[in-house]
């Protein structure tokens, strides 16, 4: 997170997320019956405005799908699967799209340098998760 958030530029709003992680189950979607009302209501309880405490939780949720989906592919592509059109490629391929999309929408691709900031994202990931599976070996598919 702080490697990404170095990279992009992302300030995250630390006094939002401490007012709003007590209340953070009340976002879920399934079980609301109207998600603006609901993020309204959110809103005056911890007195910030809804867009301020929108963008805030927004921004910080899609930066996690990124770091998500970026290590679901390093694990998945060093277990052996490579993106591609059938099966579970194709689902390798789609987490891909969904976290280039997010990336290029939120503008933090062209912030990281494109494939080359993708890349150290990997890079990254190996190196936090090496205390837990070891050393991974290097793989063309992440250089």
């Amino acid at each position: 997170m702080e490697f990404f958030q170095s990279r992009t530029g992302v300030v995250v709003n630390e006094d939002v997320w401490k007012k709003f992680g007590p209340y953070s189950c009340t976002l879920n979607i399934d079980e609301v019956d109207d998600i603006e009302t609901t993020w309204a209501e959110l809103a005056t309880k911890i007195d910030v405005p809804v867009d301020e405490l929108k963008t805030s939780i927004q921004t910080v949720k899609e930066m996690f799908i990124v770091l998500d989906h970026t290590r679901t592919v390093l694990i998945t592509i060093s277990d052996g699967s490579l993106p591609s059109n059938v099966g579970g490629g194709g689902n390798v391929r789609n987490i891909l799209r969904r976290a280039f999309a997010i990336m290029k929408q939120r503008g933090w691709w062209d912030a990281m340098d494109g494939m080359n900031g993708f890349i150290e994202i990997f890079e990254q990931h190996k190196a936090d998760l090496e205390g837990i599976y070891g050393k991974f070996p290097e793989y063309k598919s992440f250089r």
